[in-house]
This record gives C-alpha cells, sequence and structure tokens, in this order.
C-alpha cells in the first residue's frame, strides 16, 4: 500500500512541474491585463484607434482563454485523476474530463463575450442554457451512470471479485467495474452487464464484505421421538466432518424453527469461508447430514403415519450392520446375532474411549458424534491422525486377532456407537471359519491404509506384501478364536 501511494505522489508531482510553465505564462498575461495602462504605454498603443482596440481586445481575449485552460488542466490533475481517481481505484473516463473541459471553457467564451466584447449576457445565457439542455437531455442516462460511478468508485460498496446478490435475486462475482456499468458473472457463467444508476438505486447483498466468510443455513422436520441431544450431535458432528467448515473460526448453531403436525423443524446455522464454496461445501454438509441420519436410523416423517414404523429396533440396526464393510461378507442372520448381543453405548465428549497400548478384544462402531483418533510417537508426542464419523469402526484389530489397543480415541462431542466382543462373533466364525480368509483381507487393507497414512513418502506396499499381511492375520485369528480343530 505505501509503494502505490508514493508512486501515485511520484507521478502527482511530476504532473504538477509540467504545469508550472504554462501557469506562469497564464499569471504573467493575468498581470499584464490587469495593468492594461502601463502594457499601452509600453507598446505605444492609441486605443482609440480600430487597430489599437482591435490588439487590446484580442489580448484579453487569449488571457481569459489562457486562464481557462490553466483552471481546466489543475483541475484534471488535482481533482479527476489524482483525488477521485485515487479514491476510486479505477481510471477516470475520458468523457467525463472532456465534459468538465467544455464546461469551463463555456464559462471563459460567456466571460469574454460579456465584458470583453461588452455583449449582452442574458441572450448569451438563454441560448447557452437551451443548448445545454437539450444535450443534457439527450445524456441524460448516460451522465446519471457517470456520476453514480463515480459515486460508487468513492464509496466502494463493492469490489473487483466480490459475490453480490442484486434485488431480483441474481448473484453473480463481480468482474468488472467502469463508470457507466458494473459487469457482474452469475454460478451460470452469464455475463450480466448492470447500469450503474439502476444498481446505486436497488438494494444489493453483498457476500464477500466486511468479510469473506459468511453464514448459511438450512432445516430439516424431524419426528418428535427424536431427542435434541440427538439432534445437536448429529448436526454439528455434521459440521466436523466438511473439513472446510470445521476449519472456519465460527462455532455452528442448532435451532428450533417451528412445530409442525408430523414434527419439529431444526435449523442448522453453520459458517462458509467463502461464496465461491457454498454449493459445493453445502451438497458435502446435507450429504454427510443425509449419511449420518441413516447410520442413526432417524427417519424424516411424511404427512402420513407409516404403520410399518412400529416395527423398530432389531431392523434398523440391521441396516446400520450392513454399512459396515468389514461385515459385507455376513448374512442377514449373522447380522441379526451380532445386533441382538452388541452393546449401544454412550460416549462423553474428551473422555477417552479406548486408550493406545491398553488390551482389549472388543470392536466399536460410531453412531451418532465424531471422535479423534491420537497416536503417541517414539519421541513421546502425542498427534492427532484421524477423525472418525458415523459408520465408520475402530478396534478391530484388538477383536480379531487380540492386540493391544494402537491408538486412542477421544470423542469431540458426545457421542454413540455400539461394542461387539470376541463373544459375539466366536459363533459365527466357528460355525463358518471361511469368513476368516475374508476378515484377514479386510484387516490387511486396513492395515495398509493406515501404514500409508504415517509414511512420510505415502507409498504403501504391493500385492506381496498384502498377501503377506493377510496370511498372517488368518493365523492370528485362527489363533485367537481357537479355531484349529474347526478349519
Amino acid at each position: 500500500m505505501a509503494n502505490n501511494d508514493s508512486g501515485s505522489t511520484g507521478g502527482l508531482g511530476a504532473r504538477v512541474v509540467s504545469l508550472i510553465p504554462e501557469t506562469a505564462v497564464a499569471a504573467c498575461l493575468l498581470w499584464l491585463m490587469l495593468n492594461e495602462p502601463w502594457l499601452i504605454g509600453l507598446l505605444k498603443l492609441d486605443p482609440a484607434t480600430e487597430i489599437g482596440r482591435a490588439a487590446l481586445l484580442g489580448f484579453e481575449t487569449v488571457v481569459w482563454l489562457a486562464l481557462a485552460h490553466c483552471v481546466q488542466r489543475w483541475l484534471r490533475v488535482l481533482f479527476w485523476e489524482w483525488w477521485v481517481g485515487r479514491r476510486s481505484g479505477v481510471p477516470v473516463p475520458r468523457l467525463l474530463v472532456d465534459i468538465t473541459g467544455v464546461v469551463i471553457y463555456l464559462i471563459a467564451l460567456i466571460l469574454i463575450l460579456s465584458h470583453v466584447y461588452g455583449l449582452s449576457v442574458s441572450g448569451i445565457l438563454t441560448t447557452s442554457s437551451i443548448i445545454i439542455a437539450v444535450i443534457g437531455f439527450a445524456l441524460r442516462y448516460l451522465i446519471s451512470d457517470v456520476f453514480t460511478g463515480v459515486a460508487l468508485g468513492a464509496e466502494q460498496p463493492f469490489k473487483i471479485g466480490d459475490w453480490i446478490e442484486i434485488e431480483d435475486g441474481t448473484i453473480g462475482q463481480v468482474q468488472q467495474m467502469n463508470w457507466r456499468a458494473t459487469r457482474i458473472l452469475t454460478k451460470s457463467e452469464v455475463l450480466i452487464v448492470i447500469p450503474n444508476s439502476q444498481l446505486a438505486t436497488r438494494h444489493f447483498r453483498n457476500y464477500s464484505a466486511p468479510e469473506e466468510i459468511f453464514r448459511d443455513e438450512f432445516s430439516i422436520v424431524l419426528d418428535y421421538s427424536v431427542q435434541a441431544q440427538r439432534v445437536e450431535r448429529l448436526f454439528l458432528s455434521s459440521v466436523q466432518q466438511v473439513s472446510e467448515l470445521a476449519s472456519v473460526p465460527r462455532k455452528p448453531q442448532v435451532r428450533i424453527g417451528a412445530f409442525h403436525p408430523h414434527g419439529a423443524e431444526w435449523i442448522l446455522r453453520y459458517w462458509l469461508p467463502n461464496y465461491d464454496k457454498l454449493w459445493a461445501l453445502k451438497y458435502r454438509l446435507m450429504r454427510t447430514v443425509y449419511r449420518n441420519l441413516q447410520f442413526s436410523g432417524i427417519r424424516v416423517p411424511g404427512e402420513r403415519v407409516d404403520l410399518n414404523t412400529v416395527r423398530r429396533g432389531a431392523d434398523r440396526d440391521i441396516d446400520f450392520l450392513n454399512g459396515v464393510d468389514l461385515f459385507a461378507a455376513l448374512t442377514e442372520e449373522e447380522l441379526r446375532v451380532i445386533d441382538a448381543s452388541m452393546d449401544r453405548r454412550s460416549f462423553k465428549k474428551d473422555a477417552p474411549v479406548v486408550s493406545q497400548g491398553e488390551p482389549g478384544e472388543s470392536l466399536f462402531i460410531l453412531r451418532e458424534g465424531i471422535m479423534a483418533v491420537y497416536v503417541t510417537g517414539g519421541d513421546g508426542r502425542e498427534m492427532r491422525v484421524n477423525q472418525i464419523g458415523p459408520g465408520a469402526f475402530f478396534g478391530e484389530m484388538s477383536l480379531l486377532t487380540g492386540a493391544a489397543r494402537r491408538a486412542t480415541v477421544v470423542p469431540e462431542v458426545d457421542s454413540i456407537g455400539f461394542e461387539i466382543t470376541k463373544e459375539t462373533l466366536e459363533p459365527i466364525l466357528k460355525s463358518r471359519p471361511e469368513l476368516v480368509e475374508f476378515l484377514s483381507e479386510a484387516l490387511a487393507d486396513r492395515d495398509l491404509q493406515v501404514k500409508r497414512a504415517f509414511e512420510s513418502k505415502g507409498v504403501g506396499g504391493g500385492d506381496d506384501q498384502k498377501d503377506s499381511l493377510t496370511r498372517e492375520f488368518v493365523r492370528s485369528i485362527r489363533h485367537f478364536f481357537d479355531l484349529h480343530r474347526h478349519h
């Protein structure tokens, strides 16, 4: 900013210096006109003669024109180019400068005709007013746009790159501003040109000021049976799962908008980093909310009562288990066995669910909420390495092989999940030992993903490494579940 100011100051100084000679000439001519008797004596002119009178009239005319030229030049440099141009940030239109110059010369002409030649000013003013009125009427819209552009440039309610919404609902990004019109580009890649006079008389919103971040919201109606804590947990964890929204330093809010016959209207208000990412991030957030609703078993109520909703509980939990990749090879009956045996758990915010290094023989599946995964390195420093959302599971290595917990998992909000123990899974594996191969392959994939996340180069192993891990997990699972006699 300082460089721009110094540059503009240097440019102004050069322009002012260039005006000094012609200003000095105009000042000398004015002094001579004010001391006309001395000039007449110096030149030995006789004002009574036709030649002497013509010479004096011509001299006075030149003085007035020189003064008009000098005023026009100083006005252009100091007012239009320096003051107005610097405040608006855009080049001053040549037409506006020329119109100002014409007005100055017209005033000088009137003064010359009245003071030098002694003509009647009233007739001149009447004729000039008519001409000016005709020209002004013909150019009224252009003049209005130009002067409105000056006002917008000085006030700067928006700038290039800002997202604005005009009164008719059109939203676009400001691409260009000049003294006559403003051009905005919509999301549909349509360029709209709005005359400045129209833009100044309409209400418009600037989504990029005073800051680029702004708040958006959407609502959804949920059944009255859904507790407020569950809705808050579901909405807030959904925002945390979209990294761009979670990074904005403003907290989302959950509110009740209204009560309807078939449920309460819940409103999620969240903050976006800028308007350009609105639709992409809003889709990701709504998709996350939709996914979390499915994992939570929460249905959006319809206008009519569905008698089938009386059948709850197990069926809905089985639908939830069907979304867990680790159980993709299990049959419907086997999922029912897990559903009947798994324990529903509530997790308090900031209270670790599992801690790195502790023993365990169970797996956890998150249904509602969000959790952070921390790993303590060899240097003793704890580092956040992952985030777990609804539908994700952790602790599978302890459940299937009896290994110690490999990370610490901490809820970031109050959360709900399920715990599946070795006793639940053991009858299934003993009745269908061929599942060991599938589970071992799933563990190998998961283990390679974790290793890729930690390796500095981000390069994981190939098929040979996966096959080796799969065989190793097969042996570990069979040993842990005592499946040697069942294979």
